[in-house]
Formats: structure tokens, sequence, C-alpha cells
């Protein structure tokens, strides 16, 4: 999927849209790809000296691959908001120049949200790793 196929199923606009292109999709699972740049607006604050890529935007990155994945899933057309974040923990750091590789794994659905298990990657080093949960609902605006 490419961006414009990805707007189609996300609400996030520039410039909370943090991911690129989604390269895998199967039964259970979902790998999407950012890519971080040094004219990111977002790094020029974090840290100016040393720019990072943020934890909380690579929590917001997983989730938005997660929920590509779940909108896939669904039958009927709903929002998804992000619920819960477990055990996310963060294993290296990301810079500007560096592609992160999202992979995300459907565990379940219960009632009216979703879990997925992530895992982020900059080449073959583990990032970042934890398990997401959603709340979707049934109709535009229903909170």
């Amino acid at each position: 999927m490419n961006l414009n196929e990805i707007k189609k199923v996300l609400a996030q606009r520039y410039p909370f849209l943090l991911i690129d292109k989604i390269i895998a999709i199967d039964e259970n699972s979902i790998t999407g790809i950012k890519n971080v740049s040094a004219t990111d607006p977002y790094l020029v604050g974090h840290f100016p000296e040393e720019p990072l890529y943020p934890g909380v935007l690579l929590i917001e990155s997983c989730s938005q691959v997660g929920g590509v994945y779940l909108s896939k899933k669904l039958e009927e057309v709903s929002n998804g908001y992000l619920a819960q974040v477990n055990d996310f923990k963060f294993l290296g750091f990301i810079e500007p120049g560096d592609t992160i590789i999202i992979k995300a794994k459907f565990i379940s659905f219960f009632g009216s949200y979703a879990k997925m298990e992530t895992t982020a990657f900059v080449k073959d080093r583990k990032v970042a790793k934890g398990a997401i949960t959603y709340y979707f609902t049934k109709n535009k605006g229903d909170k």
C-alpha cells in the first residue's frame, strides 16, 4: 500500500500520519515502514545536537501500522482509537536517515477492542516492542 492507499483507511494526516508504506499484509500480520528524515519537524527539538525519533511517535507509528491491518480485518466501517499500550520497551535509538520496519501481529478481538503485538526494527536491529490495544466505534462519531 502506498501513502494514498493508507490515507483511505487512516484518519491521521500530516504531520501526524507516521507511516509511509505497507510492504506486506497477510492473514495474521502486517509490515509497514516509516522513513525518518532530518527535515522532520519534531526532530528540531528532540534533540537539537543529537536528533532522535521520539519514543511516543514510535508508539504512534506502530499503532498506525496495526490500525491499517485492523481496518482491513473489520467488516464494517468504524473509527479506531488507541486504548492501551502494554509492555512497550525501547531497545535502541532511531536517527535521521533510518528506515523503521514495523511488524504487527494480530492477537485478538474482544468486544469493541482489538490487540496487536508490535515490533520495530532498523535494518536487523530491534529498536522497540510492545502490545497495543485499540477501541473501535460502530459508527463515525460514536465514542
